[in-house]
C-alpha cells in the first residue's frame, strides 16, 4: 500500500521516488523496513478502547479509574507513534538469532548503536497497536460455582502490557496490593512494618540499562554473602517494586519502594560471621572455637545482646544502603533525599543531607505503617513508570531495556507473597460466601484465549455500547440480543462440569481436539516455520511445533447465554441498582431452564478477579 504523491516535511513537499517512498523514510537506518505503514489511527479526539466506544459493566468495580486510565493510554499511543519514526530515523538494528516470545521463536533484532544499544529493539509501532486494541473486545467467561451452576463473567481483554499501558498497569498494581494486604492482615504474630524508599545518585547522560544494573548491583551487595546474613537478622520479609522517572531533567531517576516487616522480637545477637547462625541455633562454623557441640554461642562482644528497635533497624539499613551504593559506584552513593522528599518548604535538600551527614537517619525514606492503615502498600505495588512523562526518545529506549524485566520482587518470608495472599483472599471469600455476605463467583473453567470463550457481542450485539458524557461513564445500553448459539471449550480437567451442566439441561457437551504450539528452534525436529502477514504490510515468522490435546466443550443456546449473563452481572452490582430480582426468566425462552441463581443478592458487591 503506497501512500499519497508528494511527502511532507516541514512546510514543504517532496515528490516520492520510483518505489514510492519520500524522503523521509529514506533517512531511516537500516534493518527497517521502509514499506511499513503505521497501521494505528491517531486517538487525539478519541480515548475509547480502540476508538469505537464506550463499554459499561459492574464488572469494572469503580469506573472513573477506568476512564482517566484510558486518557493516559491514548497519549502514551500517541507517543509511541512518534517513537515508532523516532527510532527509524535514529537508531540502526541488526538481526540476532531467535527469541522466545510467548509459545514461539521468533526472530529477534537488537540495536547496534543508540544508549540501548545490544538490547532487543522494540518496535514501540507493535506496542502501539497492542495499547490500541486494549480492552476494545469483551469476552465472557465461563465459571462454575460451589453448587454447580454455570456462571457467565463478562471480561475485557487486555494488552497485558502492564509496564507501559495504563489501564493494565493500573489493573495489576491494584491486584498486587490486594495480594499483598491480604497475607499482612492474615498474619497474627507479624512485627511492625515500614514503607522504604531507596534511591541512589542520578547521574547525568547515564543510560536507563545502566541506572537499573547499578541499582541491582547495590541491592545485591546488602542482601547476599556475610551482609545478607545480617539484612535477615533484622528484616523478616520484603516485597518491592522498582520506579524510573526522567521528567526535564537529563537524568534517569532509579528507585525502589519496599515495605519491610521487622523481626518480632526485642532481643537478637548477632549472626556468625561465616554461617550467619543466631544464638541457638546450629553452627557450622566449628574451627573457629565459638561454636560447642555445633550450636552457635553468640559473638563475644555481643554476648549482652543487642536490641533491635524499628530505629536502629532504620539506622542499620541506611548505613548499609549508603555503603552498598559507594561500592556500586564510587561518588555515587545513597541520595536519601531524592524521590522520597516531603517538600521544599518542609525540609530542603541541603537541609536534609547535612542532617545525614550528621548520623540522624530520620526522615520520609522511612516511613511506619500502621496495621490498622495499609494504604502504603500500595506505592510498592506500582508499575515501573509514569509513561505519560517520558518523551519519544525516551520511551525508545524504555521499551527496549524494560523488555523481559522483573520489576516487583518478594523475598525471606514474603517470597511467595502473591500465593500466600490468594490463598488469603480466597479464604475469606469462601468464609463470606458461608455467612451470606458475599455472592459466589465460582471458579474458571476456559481460558481467555481467542475461541476458547464467546466474544460478548456474540451474545448480545453492542453490549454496553454508549457514549461519555463530561462527568464520567454513562450506563450502557443492553443492545440486541443475536439469539446464536455460543461455545466454550473448557478446560482438559473439566469434563464431569461439562456432562453435569448437560444433564441439567442447560445445553450439550461435547469434545474437540485442540492444537496448541510451543517453543521451538528451527532445528528442532518437527518444527513448523510459520508466516504470519499484518495489516501494515509486514511478515512476521515463527518457529513452532504443533501438539493436539482433547478438550471438552460446551454449547448454550443464545438466549440462555444472555439470561446467564445478566444474572451473572446482577450477582455482582450492589442491591441498590439490581432493577429486576429474576432477570433470567425474563429472558430464558420456552424449553429452556431460567438460570437458578447460587447465591441471592447480596448486600456487598464481590471483587472479581478478571485475570
Amino acid at each position: 500500500m503506497k501512500g499519497p504523491a508528494v511527502d511532507w516535511q516541514g512546510s514543504q513537499y517532496f515528490k516520492r521516488d520510483s518505489e514510492g517512498f519520500g524522503p523521509g523514510r529514506r533517512f531511516w537506518r537500516d534493518g527497517w523496513e521502509r514499506d511499513q505503514r503505521l497501521a494505528v489511527a491517531d486517538p487525539r479526539a478519541n480515548a475509547t478502547p480502540g476508538q469505537d466506544g464506550w463499554r459499561s459493566s459492574p464488572v469494572l468495580d469503580g469506573q472513573e479509574w477506568w476512564v482517566e486510565s484510558h486518557s493516559k493510554r491514548a497519549e502514551v499511543v500517541r507517543s509511541l507513534r512518534m517513537a515508532g519514526y523516532v527510532a527509524r530515523r535514529r537508531y540502526e538494528r541488526r538481526p540476532a538469532g531467535w527469541v522466545q516470545r510467548g509459545p514461539h521463536y521468533v526472530p529477534s533484532w537488537r540495536y547496534s548503536e543508540g544508549p540501548a544499544a545490544g538490547k532487543e529493539a522494540i518496535d514501540p509501532w507493535d506496542r502501539a497497536e497492542q495499547l490500541d486494541r486494549c480492552s476494545s473486545q469483551w469476552t465472557v467467561q465461563a465459571r462454575v460455582t460451589s453448587s454447580g451452576a454455570p456462571l457467565a463473567l463478562p471480561i475485557p481483554q487486555g494488552c497485558n502490557q502492564a509496564h507501559i499501558c495504563p489501564v493494565c498497569a493500573a489493573k495489576g498494581s491494584r491486584d498486587l496490593a490486594r495480594q499483598v494486604r491480604a497475607h499482612i492482615q492474615s498474619q497474627n504474630d507479624g512485627g511492625k512494618l515500614a514503607l522504604v524508599t531507596l534511591t541512589h545518585t542520578a547521574i547525568t547522560d547515564e543510560s536507563l540499562s545502566d541506572a537499573l544494573e547499578r541499582w541491582r548491583r547495590a541491592w545485591d551487595l546488602m542482601t547476599k554473602g556475610r551482609e545478607g546474613q545480617r539484612f535477615k537478622a533484622r528484616i523478616r520479609g520484603y516485597y518491592y517494586g522498582l520506579e524510573v522517572t526522567r521528567n526535564d531533567t537529563p537524568w534517569w531517576h532509579v528507585h525502589g519502594h519496599m515495605v519491610v516487616e521487622l523481626r518480632p522480637r526485642e532481643l537478637v545477637l548477632d549472626p556468625c560471621e561465616t554461617c550467619g547462625a543466631e544464638k541457638g541455633q546450629p553452627c557450622s562454623n566449628l574451627k573457629t572455637g565459638k561454636a560447642i557441640r555445633g550450636i552457635h554461642k553468640g559473638r563475644a562482644r555481643a554476648e549482652s545482646g543487642m536490641r533491635l528497635t524499628e530505629g536502629s533497624i532504620r539506622d542499620w539499613l541506611a548505613k548499609a544502603w549508603q555503603k552498598a551504593t559507594e561500592k556500586a559506584k564510587t561518588g555515587k552513593g545513597w541520595d536519601p533525599y531524592a524521590g522520597c522528599h516531603l517538600g521544599d518548604d518542609i525540609e530542603s535538600a541541603r537541609t536534609c543531607r547535612a542532617r545525614i551527614k550528621r548520623g540522624d537517619y530520620s526522615g520520609p525514606w522511612w516511613q511506619s505503617i500502621d496495621r490498622d492503615d495499609l494504604s502504603h502498600v500500595y506505592q510498592a505495588c506500582k508499575y515501573p513508570t509514569p509513561i505519560t512523562q517520558l518523551s519519544p526518545v525516551h520511551i525508545v529506549e524504555f521499551l527496549a531495556v524494560s523488555h523481559g524485566r522483573r520489576w516487583h520482587q518478594g523475598g525471606l518470608a514474603w517470597r511467595s507473597i502473591k500465593r500466600l495472599g490468594d490463598e488469603s483472599i480466597a479464604a475469606e471469600l469462601e468464609e463470606a460466601i458461608e455467612k451470606g455476605t458475599r455472592a459466589d463467583l465460582g471458579r474458571p473453567i476456559c481460558s481467555m484465549a481467542p475461541g476458547h470463550s464467546p466474544a460478548l457481542d456474540d451474545i448480545v450485539r453492542g453490549r454496553g455500547t454508549g457514549a461519555t458524557q463530561a462527568e464520567g461513564l454513562r450506563e450502557g445500553q443492553e443492545g440486541e440480543p443475536t439469539g446464536l448459539d455460543v461455545r466454550w471449550i473448557l478446560s482438559r480437567s473439566e469434563f464431569f462440569v461439562a456432562a453435569l451442566w448437560e444433564s441439567k439441561g442447560y445445553g450439550r457437551a461435547g469434545t474437540t481436539q485442540i492444537t496448541t504450539s510451543r517453543p521451538a528452534l528451527p532445528t528442532d525436529e518437527d518444527a513448523v516455520i510459520e508466516t504470519l502477514e499484518h495489516k501494515s504490510g509486514r511478515k512476521i515468522a515463527r518457529a513452532v511445533v504443533r501438539v493436539r490435546t482433547l478438550h471438552p466443550t460446551f454449547t448454550m443456546p443464545g438466549d440462555l447465554a444472555l439470561a446467564l449473563l445478566l444474572d451473572t452481572e446482577d450477582l455482582i452490582r450492589p442491591p441498590a441498582s439490581v432493577p429486576d430480582p429474576d432477570p433470567a426468566g425474563r429472558a430464558a425462552g420456552p424449553g429452556h431452564p431460567s438460570i437458578e441463581r447460587s447465591q441471592p443478592p447480596k448486600a456487598q458487591s464481590p471483587a472479581v478477579e478478571t485475570g
